[in-house]
C-alpha cells in the first residue's frame, strides 16, 4: 500500500487485495483496520525477523525521514476534504503511528531502545502554519465538548514547544544520535 497515496489523496480509490477481489479499503473514510495498515513502525520488518546481522541499521531507521515527509504533507493538507479524513484519524494515534523511539533487537538478542522521530514530530507541529493551530485547538474544543480526557490536557499536548528558535535542517543533515548541521531562518 503506498501511504504517500492516501496522504495525499485520502483514502478513495484504495483498495484492499481479498480472497474475493479488490475491495475499497476505506469507503467511509479511515477506520481502526486501516490505521492498523498504515501503522509501518508497530510491526516487525524483515531486518527485526532476522536480528539486524552484523549490526546492521533496521529499516525502521531508514523509513523515518519519508514518514516524516508524509507526515508533514498530511498537516500542510489538513483542511483539504480528502486529507482532513486522514488528519482526524491519526490526530490522537500520531505517537504510535509516529514512534520517538524503537526497540532495536541485535542477532545475539539483545535490545536497545534507539531514537526514531525523537521530537521531530513536535519540530514539523511547530512549523506548521497558524491556521493548523487554530484547528488543533478547535479540535480540542470538540473533544471538550464531547467530554473526552484529551482535551483536559495542557495546551502543549498536540503542539508542543521545543523551546527552541527554529532552524532550516537539510535531509542529509538529520542523521540519528549525531549532531546536525542549522541555519537560521
Amino acid at each position: 500500500m503506498s501511504r504517500s497515496h492516501w496522504s495525499r489523496r485520502g483514502t478513495t480509490n484504495m483498495f484492499w487485495a481479498t480472497a474475493d477481489g479488490l475491495e475499497l479499503m476505506a469507503p467511509d473514510g479511515p477506520t481502526k483496520d486501516f490505521l492498523k495498515a498504515v501503522d509501518v513502525f508497530g510491526g516487525e520488518l524483515t531486518c527485526c525477523r532476522l536480528g539486524h546481522p552484523n549490526g546492521s541499521r533496521c529499516d525502521k531507521e531508514e523509513l523515518m525521514l519519508p514518514m516524516l515527509g508524509l507526515y508533514q504533507d498530511i498537516l500542510s493538507k489538513a483542511d483539504t476534504t480528502t486529507v482532513k479524513p486522514i488528519f482526524d484519524a491519526i490526530f490522537d494515534v500520531v505517537d504510535d503511528i509516529y514512534p520517538r523511539t524503537f526497540e532495536y533487537v541485535d542477532e545475539h538478542g539483545v535490545t536497545s531502545t534507539k531514537p526514531l522521530f525523537g521530537d521531530l514530530i513536535q519540530a514539523v507541529n511547530e512549523a506548521t502554519p497558524m491556521a493548523m493551530q487554530r484547528r488543533v485547538a478547535r479540535r480540542r474544543s470538540t473533544l471538550h465538548r464531547m467530554g473526552s480526557s484529551l482535551a483536559e490536557a495542557p495546551p502543549s499536548a498536540e503542539l508542543p514547544s521545543i523551546g527552541v528558535p527554529l532552524k532550516r535542517l537539510a535531509a542529509s543533515d538529520l542523521v540519528h544520535g549525531s549532531e546536525t548541521k542549522e541555519t537560521d531562518i
